[in-house]
């Protein structure tokens, strides 16, 4: 078997997911903001060019894998990704 870990992928739900944020009002205060107010920055700190792929660039590295014999057991689909976990 293989796990294959993917970084960020380009799509709209990051952007979705801040605008509802934004539109009733932000983080709820409770015991998991300050977790979720340091991985969001985290994200602000890391994220940049070069740190999101498409779908069709982790969907190669997922076919690559499958077509493998001897496939690693961890597969990380870009250098952001390896950073990022």
């Amino acid at each position: 078997f293989s796990v294959i870990e993917p970084g960020g992928i380009q799509s709209e739900f990051t952007n979705n997911v801040m605008a509802q944020l934004d539109s009733t009002g932000g983080i709820q205060s409770d015991e998991y903001k300050p977790i979720l107010n340091t991985y969001l920055n985290g994200l602000k700190k890391n994220y940049g060019p070069g740190s999101s792929q498409t779908s069709n660039e982790v969907a190669q590295v997922i076919l690559d894998t499958i077509e493998n014999e001897e496939p690693s057991i961890r597969t990380r689909t870009s250098p952001w990704s390896e950073t990022f976990t």
